[in-house]
């Protein structure tokens, strides 16, 4: 007996060696924590409560009535409360002492890597919900035996309920992240729990109207929509977790091409998806032209998110990451647009912004609008307009940003990213101004005083009724004239990967004339 528990002891310590560090730590800390300790107490003891409350209220109608949605339903409200809030927020604090306590330092000089730490925390609140599963198990179990349960119903809303739970712990480590100041800090912690708190009454209510009618399993539509939002969340999964670990990775490591890749899949998933899902359902004639203008909307709106963060990155690429470049020119060529530099984000962005007018295209002859007419007076040019205004906006940001940088070199990717908001918000509610003012009068219809509004000139040109406006040739130049003028520190970005060379190095000319004025 003992030459089997030896033997068992020795398969357990070799196996705890293949477990991630971070999860044995954090586990360990999160079962003698008090709040881990208090949430699963008070779980049990309000189930209990909620039991015993419904028995005697029940009486002789137990038996017959259909109460046990009701009691599911009850359940439910008390284990949604500790996986939706004790749990993410509990990941976000464990995340944000790493840093009060100056701790975590010390895991960045070890040889773990930011993603094992941001795994290490994550499957640690993972363990948690199943924890809380196993405690409200055996009180679901009775609920089956009561009139009115439907097992399809609990095990899809316990199942996507886990899965929920898991994606708000990322988040909330991905808050943690975004702020390193004291006051930031208190700000993000108020969000933080406001926004877990809005959330768990919204999942209440949702799940309240969900388990009141019988799921349609036999439905192909509810399979085919389960599926699509489970890609949706999965990519924007993927996303806060590369997003995570590039927060914590060095600056001069590779924290961009995970993200660029992962944002890159988000936006072909949209329009391959909905062309599959139109495919099985209904044919690509049931397209109809109002969800083509939907596509052009969210992929402008995904690449100018993503474009105000990778636009305003620090162009410089570092010297590690230069020496891990791939020894091969195509390989190198790929890789341009994905690699860190703010240059490189706006050469992604404009690659990916002049495929929306290809993209409605395509949709729309697959849809089955043959004619020119609708194609050039609907989808292209309000495409080619969406790409307009990305570009105008960003290149504008970028010049300014460039200028800024030459006087101070105390700009910050976050100063700039404040600057395109700005400039967006003025662009927006200058024609507003004019017409207050009484420059121009609403009742003339749409002018180019209207230009810089992205909303009132998308309006007007998605109406099939109007001509193709001289807005959009307007917008076509302004959106080539700023690209020419950021031609040159495209070009930068695209030699400094490509001939592996640093445009702000110095020739060796400049270098022998440094160095003699420096002696001199």
């Amino acid at each position: 007996m003992s030459a089997a528990n030896g033997m068992a002891a020795k398969w357990t310590d070799h196996a705890s060696d293949w477990f991630n560090p971070i999860l044995i730590k954090e586990t360990r800390q999160a079962m003698k924590s008090r709040q881990f300790v208090m949430t699963f107490m008070l779980l049990l003891l309000a189930v209990w409560l909620i039991s015993l409350l419904f028995i005697l209220q029940a009486g002789d109608s137990l038996e017959f009535g259909t109460g046990g949605r009701t009691l599911f339903l009850s359940y439910y409200t008390a284990l949604s409360t500790a996986i939706f809030v004790a749990v993410p927020f509990g990941a976000y604090r464990s995340l944000l002492s790493e840093r009060e306590q100056n701790t975590y330092e010390l895991l960045s000089i070890t040889a773990l890597q930011p993603r094992q730490i941001v795994w290490g925390k994550l499957l640690s609140a993972f363990i948690q919900v199943l924890i809380f599963y196993s405690a409200i198990a055996p009180f679901i179990a009775f609920t089956s035996l009561l009139q009115g349960f439907d097992l399809a119903q609990v095990v899809m809303v316990l199942t996507l309920s886990l899965f929920a739970s898991l994606f708000l712990s990322l988040v909330a480590l991905l808050m943690a992240t975004s702020s390193r100041q004291k006051h930031w800090q208190t700000f993000m912690t108020l969000l933080v729990i406001s926004g877990l708190g809005v959330l768990l009454i919204a999942v209440y209510g949702f799940v309240s109207f969900w388990i009141s009618d019988p799921i349609p399993l036999d439905s192909p539509n509810f399979w085919w929509w389960l599926g699509c939002i489970s890609v949706a969340v999965g990519t924007y999964f993927i996303l806060c977790l590369q997003l995570t670990t590039a927060q914590l990775t060095f600056e001069s490591d590779n924290r961009s091409t995970g993200i660029r890749l992962t944002c890159s899949l988000q936006f072909w998933l949209l329009w391959i998806g909905t062309a599959v899902y139109y495919y099985f359902n209904g044919g690509f004639v049931s397209i109809a032209s109002s969800q083509i203008y939907v596509l052009l909307v969210l992929s402008t709106l995904h690449l100018a998110i993503l474009g105000t963060f990778i636009t305003v990155e620090t162009d410089d690429l570092s010297h590690r990451l230069q020496r891990d470049l791939s020894k091969h020119a195509i390989v190198r060529t790929v890789m341009v647009p994905l690699l860190p530099g703010g240059h490189r984000g706006m050469l992604y962005v404009l690659l990916h912004a002049t495929c929306l007018p290809a993209l409605a295209f395509f949709m729309a002859r697959i849809s089955g609008y043959t004619s020119a007419r609708v194609l050039q007076q609907e989808f292209l040019p309000f495409a080619a307009a969406c790409n307009c205004y990305l570009v105008i906006y960003l290149s504008v940001a970028a010049l300014v940003g460039r200028c800024l940088k030459r006087f101070s070199s105390a700009i910050q990717p976050a100063h700039l990213r404040v600057i395109i908001l700005i400039l967006f918000a003025l662009g927006t509610l200058f024609p507003y101004l004019l017409r207050a003012l009484g420059i121009i009068d609403w009742r003339d219809g749409y002018s180019l005083a209207y230009i810089t509004n992205p909303f009132e000139t998308l309006d007007y040109i998605a109406d099939a009724n109007n001509p193709v406006p001289t807005a959009l040739v307007v917008l076509g130049v302004t959106a080539a004239i700023l690209v020419a003028f950021n031609a040159r520190w495209l070009w930068h970005g695209i030699r400094e990967v490509v001939f592996r060379e640093d445009p702000t190095e110095l020739t060796i000319d400049e270098k022998l004339l440094a160095v003699e004025s420096a002696a001199t």
